[in-house]
């Protein structure tokens, strides 16, 4: 320190050998990947933190010299430098998807250059840009709970807020994201540090949430939202904030659509028309493009949700230019007309998608995700149109695939809790390593400068082979990206989640698989006065029950329009399934058809659980056999009078035979019991009540198999 007396000492000159910080730090990165050569593994253990700890404590010298000229000047200096080498950390973390930012964040809490919260945030970017979401949330969370933001400072705390909000809603933890915007806006306010920006973006997270949820305040949290956004385009008119503004007006738009509030729909989708006019970016330019398909697919639904079909359809067809010069809703476009039944439309649209798509594009690999999104569709536009050669093409690339998709993914499951036990016990480790390294400081500060040369040999004799390294890593690592709502998606994309509203009659039914993918359905076809209904469970698991299952919910769609009875639709739909069914699956199945002006049920039990009617079960004189089983044969349809002022519950048996970790089941006893003290609750809040109760008897055990339940109510 006597040698540095009256000299002038500058934070920043490392610089003179590296343009930023974050350079300085991916050298050091890609050198600690270069493990593949087993001879250096040793010496790099050895030195690698030294070297870590020699370029900061470097720093830290310089630092400490400034301290000894007692300025205010010196310890701003010191805080900005602080300042500048936190936020090329966060830059590498979220730029890199390999975890490079990880051993230097260690390293550099460990010698108390990076505050412990601090570095738990930049460890929850590395693992949320890696595709560990889990383990980012948790870190995420942890900075939440216990940081201080008067000493780390509110944009901090309002950033490490607004990441595990976020996080928690791409996750569909709609309630925890609800939870930690709301406790922001509440802390920031109080505390006078809730800036318009700030309160738009929790909002906005609130608003979207308490979408996926239902909630009845969605539309006042819409509104606020949209009036923060409407001043700062006051204040401020740019393609960002009319970007902002252009997005905002379309959730709203569809919002209103999702209500059945037509009318206002048509307001706000004029609106967001109109202000794409003002919008200030070239006609041509590729925001422009995605955002002119995006409101002409939004017109189509409008008008289908207006009984516009052929309307909606007409506009399709002369907006199609427009709507496939976006490759989002060239893919909404053809799950349109595949919804619609215009299978050969679809098949062209989904085939010329699979064919143009860039071999690097993620969605040409073949993993659980793009199986549910791309391929199953376009099978089943391709079966529709009778393409019996595209068919088969896609069924066998399908079944050629889809054992490595599944394994990929539960490996991915594997590489996921892995981590988390790993970041675990990396935790303990740094702080057994804080002791030790405090008492290196003194002699690293003077073997630094040599290891700094040290480290600049090897790296130009390891940087080929760390490239080489690293680029495996990265390829191995793009493998293993698929996430484990994916199969759930596909399942739930199968069955309806809008019922109808009739002021005397009340109609509700959800499913929960138990795993990946499920073999449940439920399904329902409403004509005037009249409602076909159904509630079925596959045999077998995986994505041959998916297809069996949405082969079986076309068939009664189908067969529903036509007027059938339901002891005729599962005449037609055992025939039409027992043909050709090699792999001996049927589906159980309970098909009803309620007459909604005189409350009669005609009704037709195939192998199904028997309903429950105002506490009790049903009672039937026919039990048929399984639809798919055998065929021709024959099935009893049955029906009672009048259904008015009863409640009928239809389900699988992931309820009734739902174990706790003692292998203990749910029962009939307690299915009757609970039905029985909830006879006046509404549909909804009757499965609620059931499904809690699953959960409760359950008790943290895992799920042993789909629990579907549909409960209606004629007035």
């Amino acid at each position: 320190m006597e040698q540095n007396k009256g000299k002038v000492v500058d934070f920043h000159g490392l610089r003179r050998f590296f343009p930023n910080l974050r350079q300085l730090f991916t050298i050091i990165s890609l050198i600690l990947q270069a493990k593949s050569n087993k001879n250096l593994i040793i010496k790099m253990n050895h030195f690698r933190n030294l070297a870590i700890v020699a370029v900061v404590m470097s720093m830290f010298t310089l630092s400490s010299c400034q301290q000894n000229r007692s300025t205010s000047s010196g310890e701003q200096q010191l805080k900005n430098s602080k300042e500048l080498l936190f936020d090329s950390l966060v830059e590498i973390a979220w730029e890199r998807k390999d975890g490079q930012a990880l051993p230097i964040v260690d390293s550099l809490e460990a010698i108390g250059q990076l505050s412990a919260a601090r570095a738990d945030y930049i460890r929850g970017i590395s693992y949320d840009r890696m595709q560990h979401i889990k383990v980012g949330e948790r870190y995420y969370a942890k900075v939440y709970e216990t940081v201080d933001p008067e000493k780390e400072g509110w944009d901090f705390y309002m950033n490490v807020a607004s990441r595990l909000s976020q996080i928690r809603m791409t996750t569909h933890d709609s309630k925890g994201s609800i939870k930690v915007a709301t406790e922001m806006l509440d802390r920031a306010e109080k505390a006078g540090k809730l800036t318009d920006r700030w309160k738009k973006g929790y909002l906005w997270s609130i608003a979207l949430c308490q979408m996926q949820l239902g909630l009845p305040e969605t539309e006042q949290t819409l509104q606020q939202v949209y009036d923060l956004i409407e001043k700062r385009v006051e204040e401020n008119k740019n393609r960002f904030t009319m970007l902002d503004q252009l997005v905002f007006v379309n959730i709203i738009t569809r919002y209103k659509m999702e209500k059945n509030d037509f009318v206002e729909a048509e307001k706000w989708l004029k609106k967001d028309e109109d202000l794409l006019k003002e919008f200030t970016e070239p006609i041509d330019s590729a925001i422009v493009r995605e955002y002119k398909s995006t409101l002409a697919m939004t017109r189509v639904y409008l008008l289908e949700g207006q009984n516009k079909s052929d309307q909606a359809y007409a506009y399709f067809r002369q907006s199609l230019p427009i709507v496939v010069a976006s490759y989002e809703c060239v893919s909404e476009a053809a799950d349109y007309l595949l919804e619609k039944g215009k299978y050969d439309e679809a098949a062209d649209l989904y085939n010329n998608i699979d064919k143009n798509r860039p071999k690097d594009n993620k969605e040409s690999e073949m993993n659980l995700e793009n199986i549910g999104r791309n391929i199953i569709p376009r099978l089943q536009a391709n079966l529709g149109a009778g393409r019996k050669d595209s068919v088969v093409s896609i069924a066998r690339r399908l079944a050629e695939h889809y054992n490595q998709a599944l394994a990929n993914d539960r490996e991915n499951n594997a590489a996921e809790l892995a981590t988390i036990y790993d970041t675990q016990g990396k935790e303990m480790q740094i702080a057994q390593q804080q002791l030790s390294l405090s008492r290196q400081r003194l002699w690293s500060v003077a073997a630094g400068f040599a290891l700094i040369t040290l480290f600049f040999i090897i790296y130009t004799f390891l940087r080929r082979r760390a490239a080489k390294r690293l680029a495996e890593v990265k390829a191995a690592q793009e493998r293993m990206e698929s996430e484990l709502r994916i199969a759930r998606n596909i399942q739930m994309s199968m069955v309806p989640g809008v019922f109808p509203e009739q002021a005397n009659f009340d109609m509700f039914a959800e499913m929960t698989p138990a795993k990946e993918v499920g073999g449940d359905l439920y399904a329902y076809v409403k004509q005037g006065d009249v409602l076909y209904f159904c509630v079925g469970d596959v045999s077998g698991k995986g994505v041959p029950a998916s297809l069996f299952m949405a082969q079986v919910a076309r068939l009664f769609r189908t067969l529903a329009t036509e007027g059938m009875m339901p002891a005729d639709i599962a005449v037609r739909m055992n025939n039409e399934l027992a043909e050709g069914n090699d792999n001996n699956m049927f589906v159980t199945m309970f098909i009803g058809l309620l007459h909604l002006d005189t409350g009669k049920l005609d009704f037709c039990n195939c192998g199904h659980n028997p309903p429950v009617l105002d506490g009790q079960f049903l009672k039937m004189n026919h039990v048929n056999q399984m639809i798919g089983f055998l065929p021709d044969t024959p099935f009893v349809g049955e029906s009672i009078e009048n259904i008015r002022g009863h409640q009928l519950l239809v389900y699988t048996d992931g309820l009734n035979e739902a174990e706790n970790a003692a292998h203990q089941l749910f029962g009939n006893d307690r299915l009757l019991e609970l039905i029985s003290q909830n006879m006046n609750l509404s549909s909804r809040e009757v499965i609620e009540q059931l499904k809690n109760a699953v959960k409760a008897h359950r008790a943290g055990a895992e799920p042993n198999d789909d629990l579907t339940l549909m409960c209606l109510k004629l007035s």
